[in-house]
């Protein structure tokens, strides 16, 4: 797999596509390595190479999906790269903001996080909680019940995995 590559604006309309539906999104394609086979491996974020001799266990590889997993895997652990995607609650899209974070703007990284304690902490520091709760965690589900289609395929050789993905 290629490098980390998509702009923020790439991963903010794919969580528009997430909530609203709008477009089909791609399958994931994965290699299910269980057999030794020694296929280079990068860690899934800082895409630093995994010495073959720290793999101790069978393991799944991503041959297509990286970007948009990354992008979910980043709204869900708050990552720092995220902290000026927010759902404008004003006109209901996620969207990038310059500047100051107001009460209209909930961060993609809170409202989509691994803690649901995250969310409400927020909306309460910010008195939004009454108002706004009910709604966030609808939002919150849709995104996080939103379906991929995902390919296994087992024991493919680096370059069985060029031609898989091609």
């Amino acid at each position: 797999q290629r490098d980390v590559s998509w702009t923020l604006q790439k991963s903010v309309d794919l969580l528009n596509f997430q909530l609203f539906g709008k477009a089909p999104v791609a399958p994931i394609s994965m290699n299910e390595i269980n057999n030794g086979i020694a296929v280079p491996q990068v860690s899934f974020i800082d895409r630093e190479l995994i010495d073959n001799q720290d793999i101790k266990a069978d393991h799944q590889s991503v041959v297509d999906g990286q970007q948009r997993l990354t992008t979910n895997f980043k709204a869900y652990t708050n990552h720092p790269d995220f902290r000026n995607i927010v759902l404008d609650i004003s006109k209901a899209t996620f969207r990038i903001v310059e500047g100051a974070i107001t009460t209209n703007h909930v961060p993609v990284g809170i409202l989509l996080n691994e803690s649901d304690t995250l969310l409400e902490n927020y909306l309460t520091e910010n008195s939004l909680i009454t108002e706004l709760y009910p709604l966030m965690l609808k939002v919150r589900s849709k995104i996080r019940g939103y379906n991929y289609t995902i390919n296994i395929a087992e024991n493919l050789t680096e370059d069985e995995q060029i031609e898989w993905f091609e």
